[in-house]
């Protein structure tokens, strides 16, 4: 990615987005936002001024066909981050899930076709669109069989942009990405293990573990989520799918012993296995290295040692001591994706 070109993130404020975004801006491209947030309060997100004469902030729907209609026929790329549900929300609401989620997103597709984008990026779920599986490492061809809302209508979104692929020759990738983390992660939300984990210890509350503690996931840094990104927007092969992960597992139990070496000792509290967990959930991740030439280079334990030392250094004032009683709002459980 040497020459200037221009690209259009969706959801480009959020947690993934927005790293994504400054690397964009870092390597000289030109970079339009649509997201449902301010501008005002997304631009704190990106304090460079030299950059900000190449960033764009629009304030609006991913599937907005005025916006759209304006801005895709400009971009190198559309990068598709954008959704309004996690696991546990999206079963509580299927019917907004669906309405939001899928049929903004062939609303997209349809929109991309008419205005011809040269190529759209949409960022899956490699943790829900397999579902229950023995397998060690999982791969591309297993077959998929969420058991989730939010892992259903992510391989439906899927399937229309194969169908979109096939009859109207849109170019797309779909990355099916592992569970992400690492700084700017929202500490206080309903999803990423690693900081509400992070966010409990350090205000004196118990980490909360749905089942024993045993479920295996396979977290990834994200510096290594955006640079897959890049690598797919640069990929011109017939490969359309690519997991994107660390390829190793990690169970909870460890997840919270690898923490737990950076704070005295901490309370964890066991809960009842939800219906939508799954017990393993590890990526096979070769096609990404022999077609991408990607793999992630950040591992688990310094992912976890940059995470807590920028968490840290951002509002610690707000931290109680561990071990104190703690009176903040509550904090959700984290999706164990």
């Amino acid at each position: 990615m040497h020459d200037e070109k221009h690209y259009l993130v969706l959801g480009g404020a959020g947690f993934i987005g927005s790293h994504l975004v400054r690397r964009l801006l870092m390597e000289g491209h030109a970079v339009t936002i649509i997201n449902r947030s301010p501008a005002t309060m997304i631009e704190r997100k990106f304090p460079d001024k030299f950059s900000r004469n190449r960033l764009e902030i629009v304030q609006g729907n991913f599937d907005d066909e005025a916006l759209l209609d304006q801005f895709l026929p400009r971009c190198s790329a559309c990068i598709h981050l954008a959704g309004s549900m996690v696991p546990s929300v999206s079963i509580e609401n299927k019917i907004a899930d669906i309405q939001i989620n899928l049929a903004g997103t062939v609303k997209l597709l349809e929109i991309a076709r008419r205005r011809r984008l040269k190529k759209l990026i949409y960022i899956s779920s490699g943790g829900t669109v397999y579902g229950q599986t023995t397998a060690q490492l999982i791969s591309e061809d297993h077959p998929t069989d969420p058991i989730s809302a939010y892992g259903i209508t992510k391989l439906a979104a899927e399937k229309y942009l194969q169908l979109f692929h096939r009859l109207h020759d849109l170019p797309s990738i779909t990355l099916r990405l592992a569970n992400p983390f690492g700084p700017g992660q929202a500490e206080k939300g309903i999803q990423g293990a690693i900081a509400v984990f992070v966010e409990r210890i350090l205000q004196g509350r118990p980490v909360e573990i749905w089942g024993d503690g045993s479920t295996i996931r396979d977290y990834l840094f994200i510096d290594d989520v955006v640079e897959a990104i890049l690598k797919a927007i640069d990929y011109s092969g017939p490969q359309t799918m690519f997991n994107i992960g660390s390829g190793q597992g990690t169970s909870l139990n460890d997840l919270c012993a690898q923490i737990g070496q950076h704070f005295p000792p901490f309370e964890k509290s066991f809960k009842h296995t939800r219906s939508f967990d799954v017990p393993r959930n590890v990526l096979d991740i070769s096609r990404a290295r022999s077609n991408l030439h990607w793999h992630p280079r950040i591992s688990l334990a310094d992912g976890i040692s940059r995470y807590i030392a920028w968490r840290k250094s951002h509002g610690a004032a707000q931290f109680l001591k561990v071990g104190a009683v703690a009176t903040p709002a509550r904090i959700e459980a984290p999706e164990q994706l």
